[in-house]
C-alpha cells in the first residue's frame, strides 16, 4: 500500500488513517498481522508474508461516527453475504474495533466517501 508494491486499494479512503499515523507502514503490518490472526481462527488463508511482525504500535483515533458508518456498512453487506452473522451482529449494541484503534468522540471522518 503504502510501500508501492501492491497492486490494489492504492487510492482506498481508509489509507488515510494509516498516512496520519506517526508510523504508517509499521501501523499497516499491525493492522494487517491482526487481520491474519481472525482469519486463522475463522479458517480462511491469509498470506502471512505480506506484513512485517509486530509487537508495539501507538494507536490510532478513530471517531464514534466512524465506526457507528462502517458498523452499519458492514451490516448491509452482511444482509446478502450471510445472514447468520448479519442476525448475530445486529443484535449487539456495539462493535468491537481492531486493537490497532482507540475510539474518540466525533462525526464520520472527512475523507470517508459516502
Amino acid at each position: 500500500m503504502l510501500r508501492g508494491l501492491t497492486k490494489g486499494y492504492r487510492n482506498h479512503p481508509q489509507l488515510e488513517r494509516f498516512k496520519s499515523a506517526g508510523e504508517p507502514l509499521t501501523s499497516i503490518d499491525f493492522y494487517l498481522q491482526e487481520i491474519w490472526r481472525e482469519a486463522c481462527v475463522r479458517g480462511y488463508r491469509f498470506d502471512q508474508n505480506k506484513f512485517e511482525a509486530v509487537e508495539n504500535v501507538t494507536s490510532i483515533e478513530v471517531t464514534q461516527g466512524q465506526v457507528a458508518y462502517e458498523r452499519q456498512h458492514l451490516l448491509k453487506k452482511l444482509t446478502v453475504r450471510d445472514r447468520a452473522r448479519w442476525e448475530s451482529l445486529s443484535q449487539e449494541g456495539e462493535c468491537a474495533v481492531h486493537p490497532l484503534f482507540a475510539v474518540v468522540a466525533g462525526d464520520r471522518e472527512e475523507w470517508e466517501r459516502v
